[in-house]
């Protein structure tokens, strides 16, 4: 009898999908007949160039993984960007080697922030869309500008973290060459 139910369960198993396509089409004639239910007015998401917190610049210099914003802390302390290295490489005589670590740190950085990038200007547009609705409570500013700093403290802390590797690439020399470039003196 254990035999006979086995088989019983196996052939209504595989006879299942085959009912299930056979009152598919009645299934969709009836859903065809019923009236439609409301759909939810869609929310039309403005273009991030069009956010009144950020510069078009910036918002294109984020997307694009780059560094923007205030990088002061690291540039004052001697941390290159890997965006000026790359461009000054010439003027700071990098050898292949060191072009080729630079590059890495610099696409390394710009990939990470670039899957950040977009999160981060969704939970903007979200703040912002909050006030230009009318509808802020504390909980709800809350919530958004914790989103928001938590994703803007993740692009930072990547871009923080490919100059301090920045550091470590170049000469004494080069450092010098570099903090030239960058205060207009070279």
């Amino acid at each position: 009898m254990t035999h006979r139910i086995a088989s019983a369960l196996v052939a209504a198993a595989l006879a299942a999908p085959l009912l299930a396509l056979s009152a598919a089409p009645a299934a969709a004639e009836a859903m065809d007949d019923a009236k439609p239910a409301a759909k939810p007015a869609k929310k039309e998401k403005r273009p991030y160039t069009e956010a009144v917190s950020r510069s078009r610049e910036e918002i294109e210099a984020i997307l694009a993984g780059e560094e923007w914003g205030d990088d002061s802390v690291a540039g004052a302390y001697g941390y290159p960007s890997p965006g000026r290295v790359i461009r000054w490489s010439g003027r700071l005589n990098l050898s292949p080697g060191q072009l080729d670590q630079v590059y890495e740190i610099h696409d390394d950085m710009v990939m990470w922030a670039k899957m950040i990038a977009p999160k981060f200007l969704d939970a903007e547009a979200e703040l912002e869309e909050l006030f230009r609705s009318g509808r802020t409570t504390p909980g709800m500013i809350r919530k958004l500008t914790e989103e928001s700093a938590a994703l803007e403290a993740q692009l930072r802390a990547i871009h923080l973290s490919a100059r301090a590797k920045m550091r470590s690439k170049l000469t004494r020399e080069q450092m010098r060459a570099y903090d030239l470039f960058v205060s207009g003196e070279g």
